[in-house]
């Protein structure tokens, strides 16, 4: 089953809107169908969500806004750059930004690697989206409302 298929069958139940407030989430995913998803399920929990393709796109958005981000989600493969070379670039940016790591190939995740250079969770897709939304809640250190 693809992605693009397992994400939208998640879906097709929504996901209540919740009260969290407008705590900011940068999602940066060269992939269409995870970064609709992602808008989707991130926007019905009242939060600001931000969509980039690639890692330099990225870095502009996030070098260009008077209200930092609260959370990055970073596709591990972006074009342009590594995933780990892009959490120190974001970290340069803004040292506050909590991130995580989506990836499609559960087999060549380093995840030593991702927690020396500040990674805070991983997820492997296809996920759940009760999953996303709760490690996104907990990165955010908002109530569990789900």
């Amino acid at each position: 089953m693809s992605v693009d298929t397992r994400m939208h069958e998640l879906l097709i139940g929504g996901a209540p809107a919740s009260v969290i407030g407008m705590q900011r989430v940068l999602v940066v995913d060269d992939d269409p169908a995870v970064q609709r998803v992602l808008q989707r399920t991130i926007g019905r929990m009242d939060l600001d969500v931000r969509i980039c393709e690639d890692g330099d796109e990225a870095l502009a958005l996030v070098r260009s806004q008077l209200q930092p981000f609260g959370l990055a989600i970073l596709d591990r493969n972006i074009p342009g750059t590594s995933g780990a070379e892009l959490v120190n670039a974001l970290r340069a940016i803004s040292p506050a930004i909590r991130i995580m790591m989506i990836s499609g190939d559960e087999a060549i995740v380093d995840e030593a690697e991702l927690l020396e250079c500040g990674v805070e969770g991983l997820l492997v897709k296809p996920f759940e989206l009760s999953e996303i939304r709760s490690r996104i809640m907990r990165l955010l250190d908002c109530p569990d409302i789900c």
